[in-house]
């Protein structure tokens, strides 16, 4: 336990730039403080581990001092531009409600629900198969070699590992590894909780981004105390404090595509320019997460792609919009391109997602598969042991806000639900394995992957329908 100290240092070292470099380039003063620690903590993270793909890119031995050196630099000149440069403008934040008794008791729930995952993480070490067989030999490996495993990754015998997932969790333990000088299951695990406090906040700030325009100027369509509750019922679901305790990295995904997804929406709907600039790294970074964080990207891009072209976003002029779309692609393709290169230049394929797989998928046997597919999907989204009422209460404002005309903006939220389950779906339907079997070992942590987008568009959905 000794260890989580320096761990969380090392965690803190990797933030510090990402936060610094919020504050100085948020001009108009968008953010608050506790949204820049949580965009801190996972973009830090985040780009840390892409600087390390970088380096084991070109074949160079990862130590502490050159991970660090980048952060460091960054750190360095940050603070100092802060030191001879005016400061950004604070945020406007809505005027402060008061405290009440119920506030405290939804403040408490979520404070319970997060400190069990803590001791959920902490007090056992990896043991979950994916953290253990994927994640964790992968980066054991990594701390060991001080470099990419390529002996290891090309080794037949590791392939029921997976060689071909991205790196960003590995590389993240790893970093931890490396900075303790030994391996410790315990304190590695540290990143998995953190991604969970940071999901909470930088969701509830998300919720208070929801505004309608009134005579007096933007008003918020939630009152912090609803807020909260939405807040509470996303923190309250065991699916996600289960995931974000046992080591896996659909946690990471959860953060990274899902909030991409929610802060992109909130671009569309009016929000900051900056804001875009956020979804696009979020987005990117989901991207080097998993593999299903490419296909979130690129459903992303496309709603993106589809939000300025059908009406365009009235506060950007057309010129800006092609401008919007060609530079998201880039933060994606930017970020995503170096362990796409490497994989391809170790030789690495996919078990599921293959030319063999999808040829075989062209023979019409395979649409057996359709039913027994959404039925598993239907079967997992109505477990309330699993999600609570999530689910159904997303599919319920889903079918209200169809059934009926009104502003398109919702659209996108129900959009950013259905079509990464119908590209889920596609995978399922070109499995190799048996697809009753795939769906049990793996439906539950892909609805992971939404659970963000799913609970704030409970919110959004109903919240604009009575705007």
């Amino acid at each position: 336990m000794t260890d989580l100290v320096p761990a969380a240092a090392a965690l803190a070292l990797a933030a510090a730039p990402a936060c610094l470099a919020l504050r100085a380039f948020d001009r108009e003063g968008t953010l608050g403080r506790t949204e820049r620690l949580g965009l801190g903590y996972g973009l830090g993270l985040g780009l840390l581990t892409w600087w390390m793909t970088l380096l084991c890119l070109f074949r160079v031995r990862l130590s502490l001092p050159l991970i660090l050196a980048p952060s460091l630099a960054a750190t360095i000149a940050l603070v100092t531009r802060a030191a001879l440069g005016r400061s950004p403008r604070a945020p406007t934040d809505a005027r402060s409600e008061p405290l009440r008794s119920l506030d405290v008791a939804l403040l408490a729930g979520i404070s319970l629900a997060v400190g069990r995952t803590f001791l959920q993480a902490l007090l056992t070490p990896m043991e979950g198969y994916d953290a253990v067989a994927i994640w964790g030999l992968k980066a054991k490996a990594i701390f060991l070699e001080r470099a990419l495993p390529v002996g290891l990754l090309q080794d037949g015998a590791f392939a029921l590992s997976h060689p071909d997932y991205p790196l960003l969790v590995p590389l993240a333990e790893s970093y931890i590894a490396i900075t303790l000088g030994r391996w410790n299951d315990v304190a590695v695990k540290l990143i998995f909780p953190l991604f969970l406090v940071a999901l909470l906040v930088l969701f509830h700030a998300a919720l208070g981004r929801l505004t309608v325009a009134g005579p007096s100027g933007a008003t918020s369509l939630l009152t912090r105390r609803q807020r909260l509750l939405i807040t509470l019922l996303l923190a309250s679901v065991p699916a996600l404090s289960e995931q974000a305790a046992s080591g896996y990295a659909d946690i990471a995904i959860a953060f990274f595509s899902g909030l991409g997804t929610i802060y992109l929406y909130l671009w569309l709907r009016g929000g900051a320019g900056f804001l875009l600039g956020i979804a696009a790294f979020l987005t990117a970074l989901g991207a080097t997460a998993k593999n299903e964080g490419k296909l979130l990207a690129l459903i992303n891009l496309a709603l993106l792609a589809a939000g300025v072209c059908r009406r365009g976003v009235p506060h950007e002029p057309r010129r800006r919009r092609l401008v919007s779309v060609t530079s998201f692609a880039a933060a994606l393709l930017l970020i995503s391109s170096p362990w796409s290169i490497e994989r391809h230049v170790l030789g690495l394929s996919n078990d599921v997602v293959n030319m063999s797989t999808l040829t075989a998928a062209l023979h019409w046997d395979r649409a057996g598969h359709i039913v027994p597919i959404l039925r598993g999907f239907l079967h997992e989204a109505c477990k309330v042991k699993s999600w609570n009422l999530a689910w159904p209460l997303f599919l319920a404002a889903a079918g209200l806000r169809v059934t009926r005309p009104g502003r398109e903006g919702p659209i996108i939220l129900i959009a950013a639900v259905f079509l990464p389950l119908a590209g889920y779906a596609a995978i399922y339907l070109i499995t190799p394995y048996d697809v009753v079997w795939h769906m049990g070992r793996s439906v539950n942590r892909l609805l992971l992957h939404l659970l963000p987008v799913v609970v704030f568009a409970v919110a959004g959905l109903h919240r604009e329908e009575r705007a």
